[in-house]
């Protein structure tokens, strides 16, 4: 987890006045951070779980931790879990990503379940993963739907120039379904020749999406601009938000386009739908790779100045959900149930 991200998750809680340290375990310091102590872990991979573990439970006991909360199930969430019961403290597992694509796994699918049901706490990003959940007889009590907060003071509409037409922010990574996005992307092209796309981010398919390009024409469209830590200005110089996976939780990329009052158009995926309300502030498609359907909803946005005006203004009011405000009135609630 990034400097930024991690930020994000931790404000929240060392907001609340009630709460005098939290450990952070993780490999190597981090941001610099009121009541936050960083306990440094090894980068191998085998000896890194191994002394998440060990720390874990010592530092639990030396600092009289109540609860243990773990990013991600696996494996910060296993660990996290026995960790807990390990010191008699209580647990949270915060879920963030896929919840089925752990859920479904062979064998080890019914381990996970299992955890989650023995857990104490349980947040998720949205409803569908709520209803996951329930659906498969966890304790519906312990699960709270916990917003992704973002920097409201540097994701805000500043009315730039647009200079994109459509972004895609995040990592090059095969769940995203690039393949799919660059179709989408020759379609639309078709309509507005001039089209300018701006992909923001690195990965392990960053050659595979400069072949796309290539094989479809479209040097003269797509600019990759790689790993960049201007993103609030980048996204405000942008028309559109195009995501195409196959698979997510609630991507911070979604959240911060909107806040930005930067219209998204997205695969129905994981819990997208909580905050993208299709024809309101943006637009779903039921079926990731149904790239018609991506190709219209776009034309309809860049084509139709009141559509855009209209979705623009909507999609602003996700900055009110996912605030730190909100998120910590939620972790209040969880403290409230710790001895």
């Amino acid at each position: 987890m990034s400097d930024l991200k991690l930020s994000m998750k931790l404000e929240p809680i060392y907001a609340i006045p009630t709460i005098e340290n939290i450990i952070v375990l993780r490999g190597g310091n981090g941001p610099e951070i009121n009541k936050v102590i960083y306990a440094n872990i090894p980068e191998t991979k085998i000896l890194r779980d191994i002394c998440r573990f060990v720390k874990g439970v010592n530092l639990g006991r030396k600092f009289k931790t109540k609860i243990v909360i773990s990013y991600y199930l696996i494996p910060h969430g296993i660990i996290g879990y026995f960790v807990s019961r390990t010191i008699g403290a209580k647990c949270c597992i915060s879920i963030i990503g896929d919840l089925l694509y752990h859920l479904d796994t062979p064998f080890l699918g019914k381990l996970y379940l299992k955890i989650l049901k023995s857990s104490d706490f349980i947040t998720v990003t949205g409803i569908k993963s709520k209803k996951i959940l329930i659906d498969k007889d966890v304790d519906e009590n312990k699960i709270f739907i916990m917003p992704n907060v973002i920097n409201t003071d540097e994701y805000k509409c500043e009315g730039s120039r647009k200079e994109y037409d459509i972004s895609f922010i995040g990592r090059l990574t095969y769940v995203k379904r690039l393949d799919i996005f660059f179709k989408v992307i020759s379609e639309v092209s078709k309509e507005i020749p001039e089209l300018k796309v701006a992909m923001i981010g690195d990965g392990e398919d960053i050659e595979k999406c400069r072949s796309f390009v290539k094989d479809l024409f479209l040097n003269d469209n797509v600019e990759f601009l790689g790993f960049r830590k201007d993103i609030p200005q980048l996204i405000n110089k942008t028309k559109v938000l195009l995501l195409t996976s196959e698979s997510e939780g609630m991507p911070s990329a979604i959240i911060e386009a909107m806040a930005c009052g930067v219209p998204v158009v997205s695969s129905d995926v994981g819990d997208i739908g909580d905050i993208v309300v299709d024809g309101k502030n943006g637009f779903l498609v039921e079926k990731f790779d149904d790239v018609s359907s991506y190709r219209d909803r776009i034309i309809k946005i860049l084509s139709d100045k009141k559509v855009y005006k209209k979705m623009s203004e909507e999609s602003l009011k996700v900055r009110n959900i996912h605030s730190v405000d909100n998120a910590s009135r939620i972790w209040k609630e969880i403290f409230s149930k710790v001895d």
